[in-house]
């Protein structure tokens, strides 16, 4: 028999999640569960490298060029964090630095070709997780309803 603790008369099971449970924690694991899936589809495509920080930086750049400190900005983190993966993205040859056009001093952060072609198997995997997603919800349109109510949820 499971261990079951009880903190606020709200049942708490590792195994099992209840509807008692805040918003959060179902974001959270449904998160790492898509998260988990998409690294480990990418790494079948040949994309060993990429790990969860990288997809925090990678899922924010612009194709036409994003600052490193933008990238922070979206990213919630701080630029000395977001200058390390940068780095280390560079050094995979996944993105690019160009100089700005408008502020000779700034610099954009770009897609190579190989950071695009991960994009591209991305894409190709996140749809076919949304798929698996929306068969499970009884279809496209009550996926693309779970959207839009999320999408009223975040502060805009």
């Amino acid at each position: 028999m499971k261990k079951k603790h009880h903190i606020n008369e709200i049942e708490v099971e590792a195994s099992k999640i209840n509807l008692k449970q805040p918003l959060g924690r179902f974001l959270i694991i449904l998160f790492r569960q898509f998260e988990e899936e998409l690294m480990a589809e990418l790494s079948k495509k040949g994309h060993r490298t990429i790990s969860a920080a990288d997809l925090n930086v990678l899922r924010h750049i612009d194709p036409k060029g994003i600052s490193a400190n933008r990238i922070a900005e979206l990213a919630g983190v701080s630029k000395q964090a977001i200058s390390k993966q940068i780095n280390k993205l560079d050094k995979d040859g996944l993105i690019k630095r160009e100089v700005d056009t408008e502020d000779q001093r700034a610099q954009q952060i770009a897609f190579t070709k190989k950071g695009e072609k991960l994009i591209y198997d991305s894409i190709a995997i996140i749809e076919k997780i949304e798929n698996r997603f929306a068969n499970i919800l009884g279809g496209s349109a009550q996926l693309e309803k779970v959207k839009s109510s999320l999408n009223r949820l975040i502060d805009k």
